[in-house]
């Protein structure tokens, strides 16, 4: 749990929620209820079945209509009640929203697998190796999908330069992971790296030349990364007799290329792929890529 307010990364290595700086324990605190319509009275005064459910909802009974009180004027009244909120542990907070948010991810089909002790089963989108919660330099002792909150992560699987990575405090998690684990948490600055880098991939393939402008695919390719690397690749000319919408299609949903455009919007025979790994020579990454789109586009 990061003590910043960046916002969260969807990155494979590392998942990362930020909530705002926090108190360890959280005191008792008073609130005021959003105020409800004065109609949801009858004319006898008397809780219609709409305010008593708003009430239920605040955990309160019908009893608790004696404590309402109206605020405003003409058709701006409204209803208000007092309440208190009762203040927990951050430890106990966080275990209660890491089970409820889990169980509210809308998720059409999980997976069952195994923990390390090979009895327990699990049931989730995909297996969850790691979990990390800290506030300042204290871990948090939260547990979730079988795992119990540390200090320790992972970083990009080949790139990494420590494994595991030590996480000293909240406010590091960021930049460590970037130094040691050659990841960029931030989902947004990922993004932008990737739209730099293909704005000039294209600029050095050709004059006027562009990426394909696809802001749904730009984030699904983000989602897909740890430290994005565009590289150039090309595909037989002899594919654009085909219709350039088919063509486009298919780089786009199966292979998750950005298709390069000239001045006049038409297709060329390169293309961009965002690639998760930097070797020194990437001639073996863009052959892959270039034998890979060959057959799907021959389909």
């Amino acid at each position: 749990m990061d003590a910043r307010d960046d916002p969260p990364g969807a990155v494979r290595a590392a998942e990362q929620i930020v909530i705002g700086r926090r108190d360890i324990d959280v005191g008792d605190n008073e609130v005021t209820g959003d105020g409800s319509p004065i109609d949801q009275l009858d004319a006898s005064g008397a809780p219609t079945p709409a305010l008593l459910k708003k009430l239920a909802s605040l955990g309160l009974g019908a009893s608790a209509a004696a404590q309402l009180r109206r605020e405003g004027e003409g058709k701006a009244e409204t209803l208000c009640i007092d309440t208190v909120a009762v203040g927990v542990a951050l430890a106990e907070g966080l275990q209660a929203a890491l089970h409820d948010t889990l169980t509210k991810l809308p998720i059409p089909k999980v997976m069952a697998y195994q923990l390390t002790d090979g009895w327990s089963t699990v049931k989730f989108v995909r297996p969850a190796h790691g979990l990390v919660a800290l506030h300042g330099t204290d871990v948090v002792p939260a547990q979730a999908l079988g795992l119990t909150a540390g200090r320790l992560t992972h970083g990009h699987r080949f790139e990494a330069l420590a494994d595991p990575i030590t996480l000293p405090d909240a406010d590091s998690y960021a930049e460590v992971l970037r130094s040691q684990g050659a990841v960029i948490a931030s989902f947004d600055a990922r993004r932008d790296a990737i739209a730099a880098q293909l704005q000039t991939a294209a600029a050095r393939a050709g004059e006027g030349l562009r990426p394909i402008d696809d802001a749904a695919l730009l984030d699904e390719v983000t989602a897909l990364v740890e430290r994005p690397n565009v590289l150039l690749c090309q595909f037989d000319p002899v594919f654009l007799k085909v219709p350039q919408e088919c063509l486009i299609l298919t780089m786009k949903a199966n292979q998750k290329y950005f298709p390069l455009l000239d001045a006049a919007g038409t297709l060329t025979h390169q293309f961009l792929v965002v690639s998760n790994i930097t070797p020194a020579d990437p001639g073996a990454v863009i052959q892959g890529n270039e034998r890979v789109v060959r057959p799907r586009l021959a389909d």
